[in-house]
């Protein structure tokens, strides 16, 4: 039997992971509108120093030697085939992995940055450089890790509003409390309980009528799923929020030859790095049982070890009860980003 084709459309941590277990087993085309792979969590380091960039970038080609990587941005997607501007590439399988988008709400988003992936913090370091008081919308990961790196590397004040009632809310309460310690003990203002809803020249401006004066605005909140470029053959597949429905194997509903991972499904956890490599190594598995004919495996959220970085030298390691702060969970985080890269450039 002849190998499947496999199409994977995005190269982050969902898409590489897939490509990697199918090695040898089936044709790959990744197509990535970036040609590397990223390690995006250590990504608000790049605010404070561009250079990180490129030891957390692997090129994709390089990381899948026998892979062929389309670079470029796909417009449209129909049952059989993959559209990358011209060009047209048909597919025995195909899984959907992009990622996410930060949509600003705001009719004035001059200053006001997002930080999903190096080319944003590379953008905003300038600003940032000379900016005295940043605005962080968003308390969740993104925006914590973001305050812990600002906050003890940059002479400047920071503002975190939340429309939560704890950091990371996600997580047990003892983290929420360690993070909110840290944060504020290097001076970082945390609003709970409010949303940005304006601007006005530097003023921003929440529901509860507290106006927050910033010279750069980073927006860490209200993640949407890039799914626009899926077809009116897939719109069924689209929810409400923008997430692609998939059932218990990460197959898209009503096309048993098409999966998605990561970020743009509906599956209800934390979005990932971590989760997304899940989803890439369950698909993988699945397409090749599918294309044996085998029964295909059911995806298990697990809720697995969760590192936080709050600057290069503190850390908190969360599962499930039990937190742990310090200095060796700060140096494991980076431990995990060294075997993340090493893995996926030489094994």
């Amino acid at each position: 039997m002849d190998k499947p084709h496999v199409v994977i459309v995005g190269g982050g941590f969902c898409g590489v992971s897939c490509a990697r277990r199918l090695r040898g087993r089936a044709d790959v085309t990744i197509v990535s509108a970036r040609p590397y792979f990223e390690f995006t969590p250590a990504v608000p380091r790049v605010l404070t120093d561009g250079g990180v960039k490129d030891s957390i970038r692997i090129p994709l080609q390089e990381a899948l030697p026998k892979a062929q990587v389309v670079v470029g941005t796909c417009s449209r997607i129909t049952p059989d085939t993959v559209f990358v501007g011209q060009q047209r590439i048909g597919f025995d399988y195909l899984v959907i992995c992009r990622g996410v988008e930060y949509p600003v709400p705001l009719r004035d988003a001059s200053r006001v940055f997002t930080v999903k992936d190096g080319q944003d913090a590379l953008a905003a370091a300038p600003v940032l450089e000379v900016s005295r008081r940043v605005l962080i919308v968003g308390g969740g990961l993104i925006g914590t890790e973001l305050a812990g790196e600002l906050c003890t590397k940059m002479e400047c004040e920071v503002t975190i509003v939340h429309p939560r009632e704890s950091l990371i809310e996600r997580n047990p309460s003892r983290a929420s409390m360690a993070a909110l310690r840290f944060l504020r003990k290097r001076g970082v203002k945390v609003v709970f309980g409010e949303k940005v809803v304006g601007r006005a020249g530097e003023h921003f401006l929440t529901d509860k009528n507290r106006t927050v004066d910033a010279d750069i605005c980073f927006w860490c909140a209200g993640i949407k799923s890039d799914a626009g470029f899926l077809s009116e053959a897939f719109a069924g597949v689209v929810t409400e929020q923008k997430t692609v429905a998939v059932n218990e194997c990460l197959q898209v509903v009503g096309f048993p030859n098409v999966f998605a991972g990561g970020d743009v499904t509906n599956v209800q956890e934390e979005k990932t790095a971590q989760n997304a490599e899940r989803h890439g190594h369950v698909i993988a598995g699945n397409i090749i049982r599918h294309a044996g004919e085998k029964p295909l495996a059911r995806y298990h959220g697990h809720v697995g070890p969760l590192v936080i970085s709050l600057g290069d030298w503190y850390g908190l390691f969360v599962w499930k009860g039990f937190v742990w702060s310090g200095v060796l969970p700060g140096l494991l985080k980076r431990a995990i980003e060294w075997w993340c890269l090493f893995s996926t450039r030489y094994l």
